[in-house]
C-alpha cells in the first residue's frame, strides 16, 4: 500500500506539471494570437492602401476629364484665338459661367483658368477658391503665365494630352485660398480647327482636400502618409514633416521608415511592417506602403502612399487573452 506522504507528493507534482502545461499552452496561444492579429491587420491595411491609391488615380483621371471638357468647348478655341482679355466678349462670358459651375461642384478645385498662347500666356478666364466660395478674378488682375511649365509644357502636348505637375506648394501671388497650399496642377491644350495649340485650360487641385474626400470611409484611427518619387513627405500625421524642400530642408520617408527604401528603388511595389517585428521602425503601429505610378509626363513618376494603425488596437483582443 502506497504511503500517504508519497501520494501527496505525486499529486502535487502532477498538479504542477498540469499548471506549467496549461501556462505554456496559454502563453503560446497568446503569442500565436498576437502574430495572427498583426498579420491580418497588415493585409487589411494593404488592401485599404491599394484602394486609396486606386481612388487617387481615378480622381486624377476625373480632373483630367473635366479639363478636357472645358478645353474642347467650341467657345474655348474662339476665345483663346481672338480675345485679348479686354472689353466684353459674349463668348467669354458664356464660357465663364461654365467655369463657375465646375468650381461650384468641386470644392477641391482651387483654381480653373483659361490661358491664351498669345500675349505671353495671358489669363483670359480665372476663378479662384476664396474660403468656401469661388470668385472670378477681375480683368485688370489677370496675369501673364507663359513662363510657367504648366503653360509651355501643356502647349507642347498633342491634342487631348494631359499635363500633370509635380505636387508643390502654391506660391503664385494673388491666388486667394490657393496660396500656400499643397497643389497639383493639371492642364490640357485648347486646339483650334486647324490643329494648332492656341491656349490651355489649367485646373489647380487642393491635394489635402482631395485626400480628405478619398478618406471619408477610412477608420478615424488610420494615419495617412504620402511621398513623392524622391521620398519627400507630402502628407504626414505631423504636418511639420511635410514639404520640407519648400522650407530649405528635406524630410524623406525612406529615412523615417528604412524598410520603404525598395519602393523608391522600384524593386518592390509594397511593404508591410509592424511594431512587433520592427519596434524601432514601426514603434506602436502596423503600417502598409505601396508605390503607385503617377502621371505620364516623364514616364517614370510615382507616389508612395501609406496607412498606419495603432498596434494597441490591433492587439486588444490578444492582450485580454494574455491577462487572463
Amino acid at each position: 500500500m502506497m504511503r500517504p506522504g508519497l501520494t501527496f507528493k505525486l499529486s502535487v507534482l502532477l498538479a504542477c506539471i498540469g499548471v506549467v502545461a496549461s501556462g505554456a499552452t496559454g502563453y503560446y496561444a497568446y503569442r500565436a494570437n498576437r502574430t495572427m492579429l498583426v498579420s491580418e491587420a497588415e493585409q487589411n491595411l494593404l488592401t485599404s492602401t491599394e484602394l486609396l491609391g486606386q481612388r487617387f488615380s481615378v480622381s486624377i483621371d476625373d480632373v483630367a476629364a473635366d479639363a478636357q471638357v472645358l478645353a474642347t468647348l467650341p467657345s474655348a478655341a474662339r476665345v483663346t484665338q481672338f480675345d485679348d482679355g479686354t472689353g466684353a466678349d459674349p463668348a467669354r462670358e458664356r464660357l465663364a459661367k461654365v467655369f463657375s459651375s465646375f468650381m461650384a461642384n468641386h470644392p477641391e478645385y482651387l483654381q480653373i483658368r483659361l490661358i491664351t498662347r498669345q500675349h505671353y500666356g495671358l489669363e483670359l478666364i480665372r476663378f479662384d477658391r476664396d474660403g468656401q466660395s469661388a470668385v472670378r478674378v477681375e480683368t485688370s488682375r489677370l496675369q501673364e503665365k507663359g513662363q510657367f511649365a504648366y503653360v509651355f509644357d501643356t502647349l507642347a502636348l498633342p491634342p487631348h494630352g494631359i499635363y500633370i505637375s509635380p505636387i508643390a506648394v502654391n506660391h503664385e501671388h494673388g491666388a486667394h485660398s490657393a496660396e500656400g497650399k499643397p497643389t497639383l496642377r493639371l492642364g490640357t491644350p485648347v486646339v483650334a480647327d486647324n490643329g494648332s495649340m492656341v491656349g490651355v485650360v489649367v485646373i489647380d487641385v487642393d491635394l489635402a482636400a482631395m485626400l480628405k474626400l478619398l478618406q471619408v470611409d477610412l477608420p478615424r484611427d488610420y494615419q495617412v502618409y504620402l511621398a513623392n518619387e524622391w521620398g519627400d513627405f507630402l502628407i504626414h500625421p505631423d504636418a511639420s514633416q511635410t514639404f520640407g524642400f519648400d522650407h530649405g530642408r528635406r524630410v524623406f520617408m525612406q529615412d523615417s521608415f528604412p524598410a520603404t527604401r525598395p519602393l523608391f528603388e522600384q524593386s518592390k511595389s509594397d511593404v508591410l511592417m509592424n511594431g512587433l517585428v520592427r519596434p524601432q521602425q514601426a514603434a506602436g503601429h502596423v503600417l502598409a506602403f505601396i508605390r503607385r505610378p503617377f502621371g505620364a509626363l516623364d514616364g517614370n513618376r510615382f507616389i508612395v502612399l501609406g496607412l498606419a494603425k495603432p498596434l494597441d488596437e490591433v492587439l486588444a483582443g490578444a492582450n485580454q487573452l494574455g491577462e487572463r
